[in-house]
């Protein structure tokens, strides 16, 4: 963002240089007046301007204080008179101070003899242009530019046929627009050889071709930012004298996309900037190379694709050049080298690839260079360090390899040089060191080792360091506490050991210090040292094995206000003189402290405050203490056995977060005040809590904003309140209790709830088939009810849920048919129906599934029956496509079901129970011949269970190859953590299937490799007790036991023998109860 500000700016004052070509070498400056002769002001002309001043528009502008009747106006600062008659021609009074509306009767409109105007840089309140500009018809020069004018451009405006120059941009206010009619406005004004009308919000008409013939001495045109009606004018590019165009950042008001025009030889282009322009498309046409004058290039941010010509470099006087953010393709031209005069070159965001050609050394008058989000796979290093005139040099977020060269440190002149996010390697070099004009560097998420250089401390200017996610070791170094313009400190995931360096305290002007997750073992301050860090904000020290007491010094920092201090090894603080302390966020969360909340009476500022995983001690009864008022307070996991009594006074709370405490009893009467209209998320999950003192239905609405409730895992009892339909919540966690009845049907017409989750209590009855209402779940994401005791069908009002994303209904009693009319949910990802008692087909040639964004599907333990082919998934598109199609299973679990309510499944495995399975039961092969043809399972990412059904399926010839390669997958040893990361990982549940025992046979080779290479023997503990174990307490012997058992055609499973499907679901069960 700040680059495009600064190439606009650029483009800004490139057009202001080409546009100042056509003043005369006397034009007006605000600074100082011109007379050109000694012939004196003319009284009229002098009480006109008298009479100007006293108007309410420019009667407070100072410039004017020295406009004194006594005095000669020729003299007047911003005035030009003729010298031959006395006439004023020429007012400059650009960023004058003058505010308030240009009246139409102003008398600035009786200096007939203007001819240049300026009033650009004022505040006319938005009043509208007025129309008596129509009667200076001498101008030559009019600017109006960016002086709060808004309204129609009055048509009088072109009467001034005289105008070689007119400005009317303006800031782009979309409340106050300024709005042009182009083509009345340019009919006329046959001179003009400037017009810049940037962020014009809107042309009534659309700019004709035929204006062409009317503009044909323009050689500078501006539409930066502005609305154009119609398609992109690609004609502009046939006015015979264009010097400059600048449509940068404009939006054209058509569907369709515009197209670069092929570009004439001969043009005297000098300027082209066609930045973000959204309609822009297609490719940069190889005539490109035909603008030979071009000193400015600008096409970033467009969406231009194809290579990049060859030709553009024939452009021998470029010396800007930016086709970022754009999708150019392939490699870079090898005659990229002729362009010799280039001192900046953005390439930046495109998908440019291969090597960077060598030529690049050519361009030695190179100042910035950008190649960063580009797929280079050079050691470009070692090609730019002869670039001395470099000042910027940023590769970030690419493909770059190899080691930073000793001859990096030749750039001399860098200032910013950022080399983050790419494949570089290896130590940094002292070299680096005599880059004494940085001012920035970044070399974050490398492969950067060994230490830190201690030269660094030699570059004096750097305001920003950024070394953070590499493999920096050793201690840091002292020397960094010579940056003394240091402002942002980041050295955070690396191994950096031993003690806080206090060096670091001489960084005066440091604002934020990163150090989280790193190695360091000890923070200690005896001298207060850490309190000269006046200018310090934020100081992040988490995740490192920082031991001991937290020195007061922290809280003395006159500045800081975030402290982080989390996942450390802490176990006291001292509170010695910490009552001035600014902080206004401090997170000492998963800490070994042992600490008296009341420490913290005394830090008035603090607002947020994280002490889980801690032993806090919370004040007695009767002990008084002044807390702050806490906007965020995190108590969970810290040993807490009843509610808070200094909460009482806590009314600006909006998250309190009490979770995994010991606090038991019931919600007192009090704890419903705390927060009043600033409540937003509470937490309570986790303890043992048994309802409330009082009625629910007297005591919860005194929250207003509320939006999060979690109870989830207490003893709470009874029905559920329909007043908690009427809170406004958005989350709802009421899972893992004892509640019961039946669901209040209020919950699916409450229109701003997204997540419900009461799973695991005892509700039972029907749901009702209208529970669920177009306005009152449109929002809603997921609802999860299962293990309740439920029963009936599906409501089919759920289909009104457009935006629901995970249903679970799994482990109750309902009894439906499969609800094929759940596919019409769109954006259904996760629908579980197991442990029901749901019963038919789940496939029909006349009711084909075509479940388009499903990502995981439980049917298992149901009486699911009927055919199953490879058809069924064939529109199944989510679960086919590739990992690089769609994010990995288990980031999708990580991500968005917590946000959906912190619901979390376990990776999946292949399941097979405990049930008796006889050889003669067909397999279930539908899903293998899906799984080994055109639409392959193997490649999803996602997995489907299907247990406990009895499909009459044929068999198939890649049983054995599939079902081993899947189990392959899924060993119990260190291949466990990698397949649950490979690219492909869909693995198929077939409990209680009936399957063949030929699948077993597959496996036992698997089992006995695995023992003979491990020597680790799983069946040595019985998953569950109640089932038999193995006769022989070796592993190989039940496995030839087994094989030898199978492989008899003959035998017969009696009682107390040990069936395949016993001995297989013995191994699979404790080879990965751990994932469970």
């Amino acid at each position: 963002m700040n680059r495009m500000k600064h190439e606009t700016l650029l483009s800004y004052l490139f057009l202001l240089l080409i546009s100042c070509c056509f003043f005369v070498s006397h034009s007006l400056n605000s600074s100082s007046t011109t007379s050109l002769g000694p012939f004196p002001c003319l009284p009229s002309q002098s009480s006109a301007l008298l009479q100007l001043k006293q108007e309410s528009a420019f009667s407070h502008a100072k410039i004017l204080e020295n406009w004194i009747h006594t005095t000669d106006c020729c003299s007047w600062v911003g005035v030009t008179c003729n010298a031959t008659n006395g006439q004023v021609v020429g007012l400059d009074l650009r960023r004058s101070g003058i505010h308030g509306p240009l009246s139409p009767n102003s008398s600035l409109f009786n200096l007939l003899h203007l001819e240049r105007l300026n009033l650009a840089l004022n505040n006319f309140n938005f009043s509208a242009i007025p129309p008596t500009f129509g009667k200076l018809s001498r101008l030559t020069h009019l600017d109006l530019s960016y002086s709060l004018f808004s309204g129609k451009v009055p048509p009088e405006i072109a009467r001034l046929t005289e105008l070689v120059s007119l400005d009317l941009s303006s800031f782009g206010d979309s409340s106050h627009p300024v709005v042009v009619d182009m083509s009345r406005l340019v009919q006329n004004l046959t001179k003009l050889r400037v017009l810049h009308l940037d962020q014009v919000t809107s042309f009534s008409s659309s700019i004709h071709k035929s204006l062409l013939v009317n503009l044909s001495s323009l050689t500078s045109l501006s539409l930066r930012g502005s609305y154009l009606d119609g398609e992109f004018p690609d004609y502009i590019f046939n006015l015979p004298k264009i010097e400059a165009i600048n449509m940068s950042q404009s939006q054209f008001l058509t569907d369709g996309l515009g197209f670069l025009p092929e570009f004439q030889s001969g043009s005297n282009l000098k300027l082209l900037d066609m930045s973000s322009i959204y309609h822009l498309s297609g490719k940069l046409p190889d005539s490109i190379g035909n603008l030979k004058s071009l000193i400015v290039l600008n096409l970033g941010q467009c969406d231009l694709s194809g290579p990049i010509p060859s030709s553009i470099s024939n452009l021998s006087q470029l010396e800007r050049l930016d086709l970022s953010l754009n999708s150019f393709e392939g490699p870079l031209s090898s005659n990229l080298g002729n362009l010799k005069k280039l001192t900046v070159l953005y390439l930046s965001g495109n998908k440019i690839q291969g090597d960077l050609p060598h030529s690049l050394r050519n361009l030695t008058q190179l100042e910035e260079l950008d190649l960063s989000f580009c797929n280079f796979n050079s050691q470009i290093l070692n090609l730019v360090t002869n670039l001395v005139k470099l000042k910027k040099l940023l590769l970030h977020y690419g493909s770059f390899i190899g080691q930073i060269p000793s001859s990096l440190g030749n750039l001399t002149r860098l200032e910013e040089l950022d080399l983050s996010d790419n494949s570089f390697s290896g130590q940094v070099p002292m070299s680096i060191g005599h880059l004494t004009s940085l001012k920035q560097l970044d070399l974050s998420d490398n492969s950067f080792s060994g230490q830190i250089p201690s030269s660094l401390g030699n570059l004096r200017q750097l305001e920003d360091l950024d070394l953070s996610d590499n493999s920096f070791r050793g201690q840091i170094p002292l020397s960094l506490g010579n940056l003394g313009h240091l402002v942002a400190l980041d050295l955070s995931h690396n191994a950096f050991t031993g003690k806080f360096p206090l060096a670091l305290a001489n960084l005066t002007r440091l604002k934020r210090l990163d150090l989280f997750s790193n190695q360091l073992t000890e923070v200690s301050d005896p001298s207060n040292a850490l309190e000269k860090l006046t200018a310090l904000t934020s100081l992040d020290l988490s995740n490192n094995s920082i031991s001991g007491i937290i020195p007061s010094s922290f809280f003395r920092i006159p500045t800081l206000e975030f402290l982080t201090l989390n996942q450390n090894q802490l176990t006291s603080i001292d509170n010695h003189n910490i009552s001035s302390s600014p902080l206004y966020s401090l997170d000492l969360s998963f800490n070994n402290l042992t600490i008296e909340f009341s420490i913290f009476s005394g830090l008035g500022h603090l607002k947020v405050l994280h002490l889980s995983r801690n032993n806090v001690s919370m004040p007695n009864k009767g002990e008084n203490f002044t807390f702050p008022k806490f906007n965020v307070l995190d108590l969970s996991w810290s040993n807490i056995r009843q509610f808070p009594v200094f909460l009482k006074t806590q009314y600006e709370l909006y998250i309190l977060d009490l979770s995994n405490n010991k606090i038991e009893g019931k919600i007192p009467k009090w704890f419903w005040t705390i927060g009043k209209e600033f409540m937003s998320e509470l937490y309570l999950s986790n303890n043992f809590i048994s309802g409330w003192e009082e009625a629910a239905s007297s005591i919860i609405p005194t929250w207003q904003t509320w939006r999060l409730l979690d109870l989830r895992a207490n003893n709470l009892t009874g029905t559920v309140a329909p007043l908690l339909c009427e809170l406004g919540l958005v989350f709802l966690d009421l899972s893992k209790n004892h509640l019961n009845g039946t669901i209040p049907q209020c919950f699916g017409n409450s229109s701003d709830l997204v997540v419900l989750h009461l799973q695991e209590n005892n509700f039972h009855g029907n749901l009702s088939n209208d529970m669920f209402t177009e306005q009152g779940c449109e929002i809603f994401k997921a609802l999860d009810l299962s293990n309740n005791r439920l029963q009936g069908k599906v409501p089919q009002s759920l289909i009104k849920c457009q935006s629901l994303e995970l249903l679970n209904l799994g482990y109750n009693q309902m009894s439906d048919v499969f609800p094929f009319w759940l596919q019409n949910l769109t954006n259904l990802k996760v629908l579980i129906l197991g442990s029901n008692k749901f019963e038919g087909p789940i496939w029909s040639v006349d009711r084909p599934l075509a479940f388009a964004e499903l990502q995981i599907l439980d049917l298992s333990y149901n009486h699911f029956s009927g055919v199953l082919p490879s058809e069924f998934f064939k529109n199944w598109t989510s679960m086919s496509k590739a990992l690089k199609d769609q994010e990995p299973y288990s980031t999708f679990l990580d991500t968005h079901l917590p946000a959906m309510g912190g619901i979390s499944y376990d990776e999946p495995i292949m399941v097979l129970t405990n049930r008796l399975f006889r050889r003669s039961h067909k397999v279930l092969t539908g899903m293998v011949e899906f799984l080994t043809n055109d639409y392959n399972l193997r490649k999803s990412t996602f997995p489907l269970f299907f247990s406990f059904c009895d499909f009459d399926v044929s068999s198939n010839p890649y049983i054995n190859s599939f079902k081993c390669q899947s189990l392959c997958q899924l060993k119990g040893d260190v291949t466990v953590n990698e397949n649950l990361n490979q690219q492909f990982k869909i693995y198929a549940s077939l409990s209680q299937s009936r399957l063949h025992e030929k699948m077993v046979q597959s496996l036992v080779p698997i089992w006995e490799e695995k023992y003979e290479r491990t020597g680790i023997n799983e069946l040595e503990t019985a998953a569950d007790p109640s089932k038999p174990l193995p006769e022989e307490g070796t592993f190989i012997s039940p496995l030839r036991k087994m094989r030898n058992w199978m492989g008899s055609p003959s035998s017969q499973e009696e009682d107390g023998a040990i069936s395949s499907m016993q001995m297989l679901n013995y191994h699979l069960t404790t080879n990965f109860q751990h994932l469970a």
